[in-house]
């Protein structure tokens, strides 16, 4: 058992930096530590390539393309135009309890 611990290749998961052991027959160049990580990774990498090729003119342009022919088919459905940026999250409701203290 000892032995099986012993080889393999220690990585450092490149999202939550955690160390991991990855034995010799499992090791596929593995950068991340669990699907999880590995899935966030990704989304992040996505989200860099997205701001960065829409700070582009380029990125702009098409954008802006888009968005016309958005608008042009919302007026010929006269359907009202909607909002298409994200949204951020909803504030959470604030829970407040009122007491009421009587001097008598």
């Amino acid at each position: 058992m000892q032995a099986a611990l012993s080889s393999g290749r220690t990585l450092q998961c490149a999202c939550c930096q955690t160390e991991v052991l990855v034995c010799t027959p499992c090791d596929r160049g593995q950068r991340y530590c669990s699907a999880e990580c590995r899935k966030q990774a990704r989304l992040a990498s996505q989200r860099r390539a997205s701001r960065i090729y829409q700070s582009s003119r380029v990125g702009r342009c098409n954008h802006a393309r888009r968005q016309q022919r958005l608008r042009l088919r919302q007026r010929e459905q006269e359907l009202p135009p909607k909002i298409v940026t994200h949204q951020g999250l909803p504030k959470k409701p604030v829970r407040v309890i009122y007491y009421h203290h009587s001097s008598m």
